[in-house]
């Protein structure tokens, strides 16, 4: 019997050989390189806030992503998003790379603002780049401010990007986008002329092969408000009751945003800390023509140790965590801005793949509100 097995076995490796194929997969693309990836990130979270769920399941994110390169020189990128029920583009561009370091991105993607936006979500050190409790509202965190008056996050538009100096140590990007946001064009109303949002982000490496990273960025994007109200009388019926139509009246100027910031190590292990401060104009709460747009400023920032675990099958590393992080919204305000503070833990798998311990901790500047705070769980798979 023991001399028959090797035979038994060699023929069922022939037969399996000669069977056909249970499945196949086909991809006809004149692309040279096609890669396709993936993540789906799975959160619970809860909310300390009256009159909310107290917790709630939620797909996060449920992204597929083709990279494509049809040669050396044109390459690009199409990520939908499929998260939070609802479907929506996330990056989907071309890229065209020249000699030298310059390249161009034409289409949908990151503005080159925010350090913190700009790290991958397969990547960032807290579950949530923004100050997210269900209840709680207001742009009261660094990366709640840059999103939600446009300074940070996709946009559709242009980018010009150049590597340069010794190992590519210096890199500047320079994009001109509708100031819009992702999936919108602008919108055809009172006061809006088309004008464009331009963005500049200038990074530099101090040292090569040290993972140390300053930068430094700038934003000018169009707002559109109300410049006052005009009163038109009918003069054919001054004699009787005369008919009066009140219109408002607007306008469209320029903020600004200007943001620094610092990165020391990386995501491959040990200390790592993302540090950075943004300082600008809130256009969303000007209220006149006078007043002008008030001014914001937040800080924030977040450190990680990575730390090896050996000799166990199933956790690569764990890394323990804590952010901090201030906004003041609105300059004109007092007590409109608060902290944010966030100790966590994540254990990875392997690669990107872990799960993500966060307990969120808002303390409001104004003495009338009270701390709330949100615990998050996340799962995030990547492949």
């Amino acid at each position: 019997m023991k001399r028959k097995i090797p035979e038994f076995s060699t023929a069922l490796a022939l037969v399996l050989l000669a069977a056909p194929p249970l499945f196949a997969v086909k991809i006809d693309s004149k692309a040279r390189e096609i890669e396709i990836t993936g993540r789906v990130h799975t959160q619970f979270n809860t909310s300390s806030v009256e009159g909310e769920l107290a917790s709630e399941f939620i797909t996060r994110r449920a992204r597929l992503t083709a990279e494509v390169e049809l040669n050396d020189f044109v390459s690009g990128k199409v990520q939908p998003d499929y998260g939070e029920g609802k479907m929506a583009l996330k990056d989907a561009y071309m890229k065209l790379d020249y000699r030298k370091g310059l390249s161009f991105r034409v289409g949908q993607f990151h503005r080159p603002f925010d350090l913190f936006e700009l790290t991958s979500s397969t990547k960032i050190l807290v579950v949530e780049r923004a100050l997210k409790i269900r209840g709680v509202h207001g742009m009261r965190s660094l990366s709640s401010l840059t999103e939600k008056l446009g300074y940070s996050d996709r946009d559709i538009g242009v980018e010009a990007k150049f590597h340069g100096g010794r190992n590519r140590r210096v890199s500047f990007a320079a994009a001109i986008t509708n100031g819009t946001g992702a999936n919108k064009v602008p919108a055809k109303t009172d006061g809006a002329v088309g004008e464009k949002q331009y963005t500049g982000r200038l990074e530099f490496k101090p040292a090569a092969g040290r993972a140390v990273k300053l930068a430094l960025s700038g934003s000018l994007r169009p707002y559109t408000f109300t410049a006052g109200t005009d009163t038109l009388i009918d003069a054919s019926k001054l004699g009787e009751a005369a008919d009066t139509t009140i219109t408002e009246r607007f306008d469209q100027e320029y903020a600004y945003a200007i943001q620094g910031d610092l990165e020391l190590g990386d995501f491959k292990g040990g200390p790592h800390v993302q540090a950075g401060a943004v300082y600008g104009q809130n256009w969303k709460e000007r209220l006149s023509d006078a007043s002008g747009a008030p001014r914001f400023f937040a800080a924030q920032v977040i450190g990680s140790v990575k730390i090896a675990v050996e000799r166990n099958e199933y956790v690569q590393a764990v890394e323990p965590l804590l952010r901090l992080s201030y906004a003041d919204p609105n300059d004109d305000l007092s007590d409109d801005g608060g902290i944010l503070v966030t100790p966590g833990v994540q254990f990875f798998f392997t690669g990107r793949n872990k799960i993500a311990l966060n307990l969120d901790l808002f303390l409001p500047e104004s003495s009338d509100e009270g701390t709330e705070y949100s615990f998050k769980a996340q799962s995030s798979l990547h492949f």
